[in-house]
């Protein structure tokens, strides 16, 4: 008997399909080592089809539990493409990554909360601390070979708060972010509080970073915190106080 060349391909391609998609996910993720670092995923279960891990940590900080879950039909698309689910306490963030046909890695519609006080550590900034809530809404972000090629969303830092190196209540603040192939940029805007802020956010693709602002209190701005941005700040117009600052992740 003959065989059929299309069909005979199509049965041996299901068939390695089903073989890789079976793969246990604690295997692949031992195949992948060091290669997904800082990433790392403890007692994984299930396969890289549909699984999960008790454990997530990146740069050392613990994201909670996460569960992933491939997307056949994205592979149309010229995507291989996962949906994602990240859960921890008092946090949670669900969204699709994956990697482009182009070989870019790409992250899209990303929403939940995420506690702002592991946000210094995921950054490498261990001096710095934070508190209050994330709200994240981005719809995009990719990367190709670890550069930007473009980002667009929106997160809303409620309670926002810094512990150090000084203590600052900023009420509440929305980042309205854009990215291409020369950085990140960001508004930055109140959202409640004691302070009318305006300032802009810009991450060089060196990783070098710079925050100005114009900050002015409102009435209801508790007068110890306007003397501590007047001492790390310059007076402007108005009672308006100017902040800039620069450094490296």
């Amino acid at each position: 008997m003959r065989l059929q060349p299309g069909p005979t391909f199509l049965g041996i391609g299901c068939f390695v399909v089903f073989l890789i998609a079976a793969t246990p996910a604690r295997h692949v993720l031992g195949w992948l080592g060091d290669t997904i670092a800082p990433l790392t995923l403890a007692d994984s279960r299930g396969t890289i089809w549909s699984g999960s891990a008790t454990e997530t940590h990146y740069n050392g900080v613990n994201l909670g539990t996460a569960a992933w879950r491939f997307q056949p039909l994205d592979l149309l698309a010229g995507k291989l493409r996962y949906r994602l689910s990240l859960r921890g306490p008092g946090q949670q963030l669900d969204g699709y990554a994956g990697v482009n046909i182009d070989g870019s890695y790409q992250a899209e519609h990303l929403k939940g909360i995420v506690k702002a006080r592991i946000l210094p550590g995921l950054l490498n900034q261990p001096m710095i601390g934070a508190v209050g809530d994330l709200d994240i809404d981005i719809s995009s972000i990719q990367f190709a070979a670890s550069n930007l090629n473009e980002a667009a969303g929106k997160i809303r830092w409620q309670g926002a708060g810094i512990t150090s190196p000084v203590a600052l209540d900023l009420g509440g603040m929305q980042f309205d972010i854009k990215g291409d192939e020369n950085g990140l940029r960001s508004s930055i805007q109140d959202i409640g509080g004691g302070l009318s802020i305006k300032g802009e956010l810009n991450l060089a693709p060196t990783g070098t970073y710079r925050i100005s602002g114009r900050i002015l209190p409102k009435a209801s701005a508790n007068p110890a915190l306007v003397n501590t941005l007047k001492t790390i700040g310059k007076s402007g117009t108005g009672g308006s106080i100017q902040l800039n600052f620069s450094g490296q992740l």
